[in-house]
């Protein structure tokens, strides 16, 4: 059986259609042993706000591999909600 991809709720909002970039996403929260990767911002609530989703759009695509993991050391947390 085939899975439909994920796909990104940033462009969604936009109402384009990308596939969710997933580990390439600085907004990308690995998995482990017992949980799945998962988008950081599942839980933040995109309808209704593409000013939002644009900002953080702009974001992704500034942000790199170093700086999600410095914005992590200075939270001093591995996750991004800093929990």
């Amino acid at each position: 059986m085939e899975t439909k991809p994920k796909l990104c709720r940033l462009q969604a909002t936009l109402g384009t259609s990308e596939v969710c970039p997933a580990g390439a996403c600085p907004f990308w929260e690995p998995g482990g042993a017992v949980l799945e990767g998962r988008c950081a911002l599942e839980r933040i609530e995109l309808a209704g706000r593409p000013e939002l989703a644009s900002f953080l759009l702009r974001m992704r695509r500034d942000l790199g591999d170093a700086a999600r993991e410095e914005l992590y050391r200075l939270l001093d947390t591995d996750d991004a909600d800093g929990g």
